[in-house]
């Protein structure tokens, strides 16, 4: 009984494991397959600048934002204001719409 119980196990672990390997291996293909044309060309830029409550609106527009008259800081006196840009595919699969507030 013990021996029938050892090569069921033994078994199992083999099935198990050549279901995992094959699931890599298939995994690898696949990235390999996405890259094998070079990736997509991709150049990106950031521009950072920081600024109190005051020069924000003005900060916000010499990096190319909307112009807005005031602004207010609920969570500190400062802020971080970016700028990104990049250049890529003409629709790339991982773009998506970024909601500020």
């Amino acid at each position: 009984m013990r021996r029938r119980q050892g090569i069921l196990v033994l078994g199992l672990c083999a099935v198990l494991g050549l279901g995992l390997g094959a699931v890599g291996v298939a995994a690898k293909i696949r990235r390999d397959a996405e890259w094998a044309h070079g990736g997509d060309r991709l150049t990106a830029s950031a521009q950072v600048r920081t600024s109190d409550e005051a020069g924000l609106p003005a900060t916000v527009t010499a990096l190319g934002g909307p112009s807005i008259e005031s602004a207010f800081l609920p969570l500190g006196t400062q802020a971080l204001v970016v700028r990104l840009q990049w250049t890529g595919p003409d629709e790339p699969r991982w773009a998506r719409t970024v909601d500020t507030v």
